[in-house]
């Protein structure tokens, strides 16, 4: 028998495919896109697309013959995206700010201050 994969965990790796290509991609190429015995079947690849779709971060465009699809938005707009939505459901939005800026390296400090110079 198989192992299970960790729930979540194939909708993160075909977003992650998504992110990685440079144009849309097919469901058939996500599905080869994985290694052998880890290879879902096409329609399990189908489904995680969809329940992507329906989730707004995957945009499905109909073609001759199949479907292409891409990612709503890039890797970091949705991190950004995750980071703020865990920030607002934060009791002490102070303590939370200055605990995640306590775990910066020294280039996150210094791309974090670029962003907040007034521009």
């Amino acid at each position: 028998m198989v192992g299970r994969r960790v729930p979540g965990s194939l909708e993160a790796t075909v977003l992650q495919r998504l992110w990685d290509s440079e144009a849309p991609l097919s469901s058939r190429a996500i599905r080869e896109s994985f290694d052998g015995q880890d290879q879902p079947g096409i329609t399990t690849v189908l489904t995680v697309l969809d329940r992507l779709q329906k989730k707004g971060l995957v945009l499905r465009t109909p073609g001759e013959g199949m479907s292409l699809f891409s990612a709503v938005r890039s890797a970091s707009s949705d991190t950004a995206s995750a980071m703020g939505r865990l920030l607002e459901r934060a009791d002490d939005r102070e303590a939370a700010l200055l605990y995640f800026a306590g775990q910066l390296d020294a280039s996150d400090i210094e791309a974090l201050r670029k962003a907040l110079e007034p521009r």
